[in-house]
């Protein structure tokens, strides 16, 4: 007698199901089952979701284990292979569902302005795909919510100013999310300056016809001479609001007003923290240590006080950001940057990251025009270096365009004091290519005349650029009226 084993082999075939659910955050187990004679070995192939692994059980059999990360909610597809020496080797498509419970993504928080159209999404993120439901709360009139697009939209009715409290629901059969959601609808922020400006005053009657508007050009001395004191009465705004008046209706004038800081801040200001620093020049000239903390809460507080007296004023349309200067009011402008001028700055204290952070004081120094758009000139930014040299800083120059529109929004009117018909460099080309990106409200204002160049062409190039609006030169009464027109009605347009 002989005892006999007769082995049968048997190609694999797999026997459990081709589909499994897990759920982000919990441990979920499947495990894949395959016959035949041998056990086969099962190898998977796919992408599973982050912390998802599988192992094979040296048994027929491999399970699939893991807790789904945050994020992975989806459908992944997957293939095993059993295999063991016989042919064919099995095959399965399988489907993991991993379901995530939603979470909503977009901010907490939106701003809309009476008179403007608004738009804000409220993105969910989940699987699967959260519906969102309409929110509780009130909102204001003539604003609406699309659930199914997730859309908040609408344009402000007059009257609706102020803060409300929203809350949001998003919900798949994972769970459940909701946020809290503050709606703030602000004051109408006035139209933005369109059209060409004198930039010395008033103009004279016989220019008033090309024109609609000009510059107001007064110190901070003349505005604020005691410190921290009130506004001084009938000043050169007040004056200049009076006169606009007067023109209307014949003429619609409007006013930017630049208040000068630099060498026409108040002495008192100039004095805070140790200044007044003496420029070389010129013998009868200093400024303030403008990017101190003390310089920096006085023109926090002149633009508190311009703002409660003017905001509301519908006359003037803009008012131009100047805190932080060398020589003139221009931001960012180092014409005046002599080796002795650097050289004092630097004893004084200045540095490159204090006058950042002055840069981005300023901007939000303005934050009280809530009415009334800011203007932000920009030349290539000179960053100093403790050695007194120097170079120009692109990126600076175009975080500062992103600082000033995530301040104020489209009250940020990005500005640039000397355009011209001839190219200026490559640092210029990329500002105003960064100045483009960024879109309009933008202004400029032309080169002195004997730097300008070819007028029309200059002109021609601001508003190829973008241009709102145009500051010119003292000798714009000789410009061919009508070419100047021309530019005028492509800026109104």
């Amino acid at each position: 007698t002989q005892a006999f084993t007769l082995t049968v082999e048997a190609a694999p075939a797999f026997t459990s199901a081709k589909t499994a659910t897990f759920v982000v955050g919990q441990v979920g187990t499947f495990t894949v089952k395959a016959s035949g004679t041998p056990k086969p070995t099962i190898t998977m192939t796919g992408t599973a979701p982050s912390g998802v692994t599988f192992t094979d059980n040296a048994d027929g059999t491999g399970t699939l284990t893991g807790t789904p990360a945050p994020g992975q909610g989806g459908v992944a597809a997957l293939t095993f292979t059993a295999s063991n020496g016989m042919a064919p080797q099995a095959t399965q498509s399988f489907t993991l569902t991993v379901n995530e419970a939603p979470t909503i993504t977009s901010a907490d928080n939106a701003t809309f302005t009476i008179g403007d159209s608004g738009t804000f999404t409220v993105s969910a993120a989940g699987y699967p795909r959260p519906a969102l439901s309409k929110p509780t709360g009130t909102l204001p009139a003539g604003v609406t919510f699309n659930a199914a697009t997730g859309i908040l939209s609408g344009t402000p009715a007059s009257g609706t100013t102020g803060v409300r409290q929203l809350t949001f629901k998003a919900t798949n059969g994972a769970g459940s999310f909701t946020q809290t959601f503050t709606l703030t609808v602000a004051s109408a922020v006035k139209p933005v300056l369109k059209g060409l400006l004198d930039r010395q005053g008033r103009p004279d009657d016989a220019n008033l016809a090309q024109l609609d508007g000009w510059v107001v050009r007064v110190d901070w001395a003349a505005l604020q001479p005691t410190p921290f004191g009130p506004i001084d009465t009938n000043n050169a705004i007040d004056q200049a609001i009076a006169q606009v008046r007067t023109l209307a209706p014949q003429y619609t004038m409007h006013l930017k007003v630049r208040v000068l800081a630099g060498t026409s801040a108040p002495d008192w200001a100039k004095q805070l923290d140790g200044g007044p620093i003496q420029l070389d020049s010129s013998a009868g000239d200093s400024i303030g240590l403008f990017w101190s903390t003390d310089f920096a809460s006085a023109y926090a507080d002149l633009q508190s006080k311009l703002a409660a007296l003017y905001d509301d004023t519908p006359e003037i349309s803009q008012v131009e950001i100047t805190q932080c200067t060398i020589w003139t009011g221009e931001p960012f402008l180092r014409d005046a940057g002599t080796p002795q001028t650097v050289s004092a700055l630097l004893a004084f204290g200045y540095t490159a990251e204090a006058d950042s952070t002055c840069q981005q004081q300023e901007v939000d120094a303005h934050q009280v025009w809530a009415h009334t758009r800011s203007g932000l000139a920009f030349n290539p930014y000179q960053h100093i270096y403790p050695d007194g040299s120097s170079s120009t800083d692109e990126p600076f120059t175009e975080s500062m365009m992103t600082y000033c529109r995530s301040s104020l929004g489209l009250r940020c009117v990005l500005a640039n004091n000397s355009i011209r018909s001839t190219p200026q460099g490559p640092s210029y080309t990329d500002m105003y290519n960064a100045m483009q990106a960024n879109g309009r409200p933008m202004a400029f204002q032309t080169a002195a005349p004997d730097r300008i160049g070819d007028w029309y062409q200059a002109l021609s190039f601001a508003v190829q650029l973008g241009a709102n609006s145009i500051e010119l030169a003292r000798d714009y009464p000789t410009y061919d009226p009508t070419q100047l027109e021309s530019i005028r009605q492509q800026l109104l347009s």
